[in-house]
This record gives C-alpha cells, structure tokens and sequence, in this order.
C-alpha cells in the first residue's frame, strides 16, 4: 500500500494562517468561548513553527514530512530549541503551549476562562518570538 503523499504548504499561507488564528482566538476569548480560543491558539503557534522550519530549511514550502501537529519537533527541526530554552520566561510560556493538543476539538468546553488568559498570553509571548525570528 502506497504512503498518501502529504501537500507542500508554502511558508506564506502558514504565516497567513498563524494571524488569522490569533485574530479567531482573540475574538473566541472574548466572547467567552475558552475552549475554541485555546484549540486555534495552539495552530499559531503551529503554523509559525512551520515557517520556521521552512526558513531553517531556506525553503519556501514546508517539506511533506513536517505536516505533524508535534510542536516540540518541529521546534528542534526550526533549529531554535536552544535558544528558546535558554529564556526561562519563553520555556515557561512554550511549555504551557505544549499541553495543546489536536484532540482539544473534542475537550474544549472543559477549559476555564484563566487558563484560556493565560494560554493566549503565553501563545502572543511565543508568537512575538518567533517572529522576531524570521529570516
């Protein structure tokens, strides 16, 4: 049996898609929809890893091997781990990042408004990081 062949998603559209999910989270938080702003938040941070794995590849595609939701391989793959670990206030903020998950689309309604806050907050800390980043 043939392995599906997974799309190149280009680096543009990834960084596209980090702001609007940032601006959907947001607008989630606001509205008191805790669950849904936390699931969206975690893809921003997804989507920037990805474009930070294109541009430690120099690539403008993400290569097919990299469509995965592990944010902590995708950190090491973008080459930025060290640096990331060596600020105690981003580990602290990437780690909360860590206990998102994919599966969230079938736990949402079980988060409260405080760790939604604090989620976001840490999603914006690791954003503005990563896009300090860019090359």
């Amino acid at each position: 049996m043939n392995k599906p062949k997974w799309p190149q998603e280009p680096k543009r559209l990834l960084l596209e898609a980090a702001n609007a999910r940032l601006q959907d989270a947001k607008a989630l938080l606001k509205v008191k929809r805790y669950g849904g702003a936390v699931y969206l938040g975690g893809y921003v941070i997804e989507c920037l890893l990805k474009a930070a794995v294109c541009d430690h590849l120099g690539s403008n595609q993400l290569p097919g091997q990299y469509a995965m939701h592990n944010l902590e391989l995708l950190l090491l793959t973008a080459g930025l781990q060290g640096e990331l670990k060596a600020s105690a206030k981003l580990l602290s903020a990437f780690n909360l990042i860590l206990n998102w998950s994919v599966n969230l689309r079938y736990k949402g309604t079980f988060i409260n408004a405080e760790a939604a806050r604090k989620f976001i907050q840490a999603v914006t800390e690791v954003r503005e990081w990563l896009l300090s980043k860019r090359k």
